[in-house]
This record gives C-alpha cells, sequence and structure tokens, in this order.
C-alpha cells in the first residue's frame, strides 16, 4: 500500500471557542495581514480580540508551539440505495506549527452600563421584566476633529469610564504565597514613627572585617565567622576547605582570581561572602585597595607583597567600547562558566599566576612563555593579549597583568625602604604609567594599530 503526503504546509491554531462564521473568526484574529505577519515570525504570539472594534476590549495572546502534524480530511459516505456507510480520509498536508490560548480572557471591562429593570431608559433587545446593559462606546470616541473636548465631557448621559491601562502584567494563573508585609526577623519599627519611611530592615550580619591602610592588621577572623563555616553544609564546607587553600599558598587575592582559581563549575554568591571573612581581611583602600588579605599577613611590612597591588583601570575610548561589546556592569562571578555546584579539589596549575613563571624565565635567561588562560573565564581579572576587559572598569593586580613592562617593573630592584600610602611599594605614579601602556596594547589587540615600541 503506496501514500503520498502533500508537501503543503499548514498553521495550526486552536481557536478557543465555536467557530459558525470563518469571515468573523480571522477578522477576531486581526485579519489576514495581522496573521500573515504572525506566521512570518517564530516568536511572535497570536492576538485575539472578540471584539476587534472595540478599543476596550482585553486581547488574548496565542503562543507558538512547534509541533509535526497531519492534516486530514475526513468524508462520510453514504450509499443512498444500501445505507451503506463508507469512511474516506486523505492527507491534505503538514503542520509544523500550532498555536494554542492558554491565557485567562473570560472576563472584560468594557463600556458597558447596567440599567435596572424599573429604569426609564430604555434599550432595544431587551425583556421590560429583566435587567439590560446599554453599550455607550459610540458616546465615547471623538469622531470629529476638535480642540474643544467640553461638550464631549460635560454629557450627562455618558457614565464616568477611566478603565487602568493594564489590569495585570500575567495572563496565566501563578502560584504565590501570601505573607504578612513586614517580617519581624527582617524589618524593625522606627521610634519616631515617621509616615514616610515608619519601617526600616535589620542590619543583616557581616562578620567580614575591613581595615584600612594604617590600621592594626587582625590575626584571626571574628567567632561569628567561623561559627557560620562550621554551620554550613558538607557541599559548602568542602568549597570553604578549597579557599582556605588558595590563600595559603597566596597571601591576597581579588575576588574574581580567587572564583576562577577554585576548580568549580559553579559558586554561588552568598557561599563565598560567607566563606571569605573566616579566612582573610577586606583592604578598602591604599595599595592593595579592594582586595582580600590573609589573616595576619600585613603587606606594608613584605616587599614582595607589591605584585598584589591593585590598578583601577577604565576603558574610556568610545571605539574600544564599541569593539570590545562591554557594558557598565561586568559579569557576576557565579554567571560565568569556570564555577560548578559540584566541586572538586583546587587545581595547582590554574593558580599559579603568569607573572610567576615569567619571573623565573627571566632570572634563568630563558624567553618567557606564558601560559593565557581562557580569554572569557579570566576577562574579569587578568589582561593579556588573550583575556581582555569585559566591563569599562576592572581592577586588575599587577600579577594578572600580562605585559612586558609591566613584568620588567616587578622584576626591577626595590626602590623604597618605606611601604607608601599611595604608591605602596612600587614607583611614583605608577598606576598611571600602567594604565598607559595597557591602553596602548588594548588599542593595538583590538584596534590593530601599528606596532609600537616597548616604553621604559
Amino acid at each position: 500500500m503506496e501514500s503520498t503526503i502533500s508537501p503543503r504546509e499548514f498553521f495550526v491554531v486552536q481557536y478557543p471557542g465555536i467557530v459558525k462564521n470563518d469571515e468573523r473568526a480571522i477578522e477576531t484574529l486581526g485579519g489576514l495581514q495581522s496573521l500573515n505577519k504572525s506566521f512570518n515570525s517564530l516568536t511572535r504570539r497570536l492576538r485575539l480580540s472578540f471584539r476587534p472594534e472595540m478599543l476596550f476590549s482585553k486581547p488574548v495572546y496565542g503562543d507558538p508551539h512547534s509541533k509535526t502534524a497531519l492534516i486530514i480530511c475526513a468524508k462520510q459516505l453514504r450509499n443512498r440505495r444500501t445505507g451503506e456507510v463508507k469512511f474516506v480520509s486523505e492527507v491534505v498536508g503538514v503542520a509544523s506549527r500550532v498555536y494554542t490560548f492558554n491565557a485567562m480572557f473570560d472576563f472584560q471591562y468594557g463600556p458597558f452600563e447596567k440599567i435596572p429593570a424599573n429604569s426609564n431608559k430604555v434599550v432595544s433587545d431587551c425583556a421590560p421584566p429583566s435587567d439590560c446593559f446599554r453599550v455607550f462606546y459610540d458616546q465615547l470616541l471623538v469622531k470629529e476633529p476638535t480642540r474643544v473636548l467640553d461638550s464631549h465631557l460635560r454629557a450627562s448621559d455618558i457614565p464616568l469610564f477611566l478603565p487602568p491601562l493594564l489590569f495585570t502584567r500575567l495572563d496565566q494563573p501563578t502560584m504565590y504565597c501570601f505573607s504578612s508585609r513586614f517580617r519581624i526577623n527582617e524589618y524593625v519599627e522606627l521610634e519616631n514613627n515617621s509616615q514616610q519611611h515608619p519601617y526600616h530592615r535589620k542590619e543583616r550580619k557581616s562578620y567580614a572585617m575591613f581595615v584600612n591602610f594604617g590600621d592594626p592588621i587582625p590575626s584571626a577572623a571574628h567567632p561569628g565567622a567561623l561559627q557560620a563555616i562550621t554551620s554550613l553544609g558538607p557541599h559548602t564546607r568542602k568549597l570553604a576547605n578549597d579557599v582556605e587553600k588558595l590563600f595559603r599558598r597566596r597571601p591576597i587575592w581579588g575576588k574574581a582570581s580567587l572564583v576562577h582559581s577554585l576548580n568549580w563549575k559553579r559558586v554561588r554568591e552568598c557561599a563565598i561572602k560567607t566563606i571569605l571573612p573566616a579566612y582573610a581581611y577586606y583592604m578598602p583602600n591604599g595599595p592593595w585597595g579592594r582586595v582580600w588579605v590573609r589573616f595576619g599577613y600585613d603587606p606594608c611590612k613584605d616587599p614582595s607583597s607589591r605584585m598584589y597591588q591593585t590598578v583601577d583601570y577604565r576603558v574610556r575610548s568610545p571605539r574600544l567600547q564599541a569593539k570590545l561589546c562591554i557594558s557598565g556592569r561586568r559579569p557576576r562571578a557565579d554567571d560565568r562558566e569556570d564555577t560548578d555546584p559540584s566541586g572538586s579539589d583546587v587545581d595547582e596549575a590554574r593558580d599559579t599566576s603568569i607573572i610567576d613563571a615569567t619571573l623565573a624565565a627571566m632570572r634563568s635567561g630563558e624567553s618567557p612563555s606564558p601560559v593565557h588562560a581562557s580569554s572569557k573565564s579570566t576577562s574579569a581579572f587578568r589582561f593579556s593579549k588573550t583575556s581582555w576587559p569585559d566591563a569599562r572598569q576592572i581592577l586588575y593586580q599587577l600579577v594578572d597583568i600580562d605585559v612586558p613592562e609591566v613584568v620588567e617593573m616587578l622584576a626591577a630592584p626595590m626602590c623604597r625602604t618605606v611601604c607608601d600610602p599611595n604608591y605602596g611599594w612600587m614607583p611614583a605614579d605608577y598606576q598611571k604609567t600602567i594604565r598607559e601602556i595597557m591602553t596602548r596594547y588594548l588599542e593595538t589587540w583590538v584596534l590593530g594599530n601599528a606596532t609600537f615600541s616597548k616604553t621604559t
């Protein structure tokens, strides 16, 4: 038995009603022109209005779904002489898309006025003993151009009809758990009982230690931070152990580089906020501003800590911003691909800095061969030929800037004997010099400018 399928393609519309007039049904869907626009797009929703001529009619939208179905035409044939009934079916074509209407559309708020049975108003097609509804839609419209609307607004026989533009943002039933507006454990009432702001959120507990430049260095974490680590689950405690290993091998970390050095595919932001105060304190300013430093370690007393000093770099050129396709917001750490909730041991090779291998090669007389990590996973903290900025403003540590001038600057002899509050262990105006070097390299890599000579 051979069967052929017609190559004709159909779009199925599951009309939410009994269709008695095909032309009227197409009119409620916006006409053939509106249907063609919806059919030509894979994601455009189908708009249906039971009163298309009325502006206040609430529409319902049908969602497109890609499906494979056959359009079958079935006929029932009856023999007039014998009365035998025979069914004949034929495959008319193939349907590749189905529009379904799952939203609520069983309520309308239109220009209707209920008229009681004992009213003196006369409404056509209304039985005297029953209540009727009068449609005053035509009286609301301004049919002719006019500059004065007083006569239209002061009409006494037209009810005041001012419906909102949108009744609800959701057109499908949604589960919602109602709760008290102000929870006792999160909000407190102000004593002055201000009418503008009578409530405010309680200050959330934070055991992070902020140490400014020159302040005493804490030797241990807050007891509450350690208690928070012990109260975590086994999965998050494993992550805390990996963070502790990283701080043992390197005393100063930025959050982005720390998350990258963890061999996890995903790290939750709230987990990092809980773990970091147990192993490091935060420096908000100074040469090591906005990084986390291991407890008991004072970078002001260790000249080798200059490689961890920070540089606040900003992409100012509109041309570079357009080429890099960057915005003001940097992707969060838990949005990148180098973190995973499954967890594993710390990757020893991953957190080895590029600058360490380069300095070792320069001391031994060999040509440096830095290893570049994935530009997608390192662009938030590392600057190199394969790792470009992913935001207008990024905080870099000198150890993560892979350009020859910065490498030579760190390999040069120490120029200070006392740590400076502004420049740390580096020469004066080192940040300005490094920013200019980074901008020139970035223009060369991104814009394809001519190769420039190295600056010293």
